[in-house]
């Protein structure tokens, strides 16, 4: 067990630190704060909080209590690091460097440190972290297409879109709220289901699983009182949906929306097809 504590602490460290570049020199000019005589105030707002944070990440007990028990999800508990005060430390340091410097020297040792902020940053906008938007509301159109389509088969079937909870994959659970903060989803950073928290937890794993355990996937559906599943069309599926109770009501090539069917003589007629 503790091997495997330590073995999430290297790859969560690895996560925060990416090439290093920042990190590594922020922990260098802490080090050499902690060697500079006097500022005090440095040391108690900067220094010494730094070294409380990372000890308390860095510790298997943090681990077992923070994701293990699951109060926070293993995925996000690197976020702890931004606790740190990189931003500062380099903010200070590079101040107390100019301010050091006489005359024309300050400009130059300006942009000194500033070539040293840009070869150690990451330039943001490439290929792979923007692409551009498709629609006014900056989200992917499936989300669109989708809670469009749900909606509309309520008020078909005159139900109300407040009293129904759907399952859909990960990345487009943020997105559904940002376009209709009406639709509850079982599980997401907007989960507004806390009575099925534990069945939430289980369901994602099942929804980000490379192969779809159907079966299991109902199962969860019909516990959780979700009316509708959202599923990934590139992912292959082990059972047919139908067979649960759930019917298809829109496929396209990214996505297939199932629907419960309350009518034993619809399903019939589904399993029939």
């Amino acid at each position: 067990m503790m091997e495997n504590y330590l073995k999430w602490i290297e790859d969560i460290w690895l996560l925060f630190v990416g090439d290093g570049k920042v990190v590594v020199t922020t922990l260098i000019v802490m080090f050499l704060f902690l060697l500079w005589p006097g500022n005090k105030r440095l040391k108690q707002f900067l220094l010494y909080p730094s070294l409380v944070v990372l000890i308390f990440i860095n510790n298997p007990l943090s681990i077992y209590y923070i994701v293990d028990r699951n109060l926070m999800a293993y995925n996000r508990y690197v976020r702890l690091y931004w606790l740190l005060p990189i931003s500062f430390v380099l903010a200070f340091l590079c101040v107390k460097v100019v301010v050091k410097a006489k005359k024309w020297r300050r400009i130059v040792v300006a942009f000194l440190c500033s070539g040293i902020i840009i070869y150690t940053g990451n330039y943001m906008f490439t290929e792979e972290s923007y692409t551009k938007m498709t629609n006014l509301y900056k989200i992917p159109d499936d989300v669109i297409e989708i809670c469009d389509f749900i909606e509309e088969d309520l008020e078909f079937n005159k139900k109300k879109i407040e009293e129904t909870r759907i399952i859909i994959p990960l990345n487009y659970s943020s997105y559904t709220h940002q376009y209709n903060g009406d639709i509850k989803t079982l599980y997401g950073r907007y989960n507004d289901s806390p009575l099925y928290y534990s069945i939430a937890q289980e369901m994602m794993q099942l929804m980000e699983a490379p192969e779809l355990d159907v079966k299991a996937i109902c199962e969860g559906a019909h516990e959780s009182e979700c009316e509708y599943i959202v599923v990934d069309t590139n992912k292959p599926k082990k059972g047919k949906f139908i067979k649960y109770d759930y019917e298809k009501l829109i496929e396209t090539e990214d996505y297939v929306i199932y629907k419960q069917v309350v009518d034993k003589k619809e399903k019939k007629e589904h399993m029939e097809e």
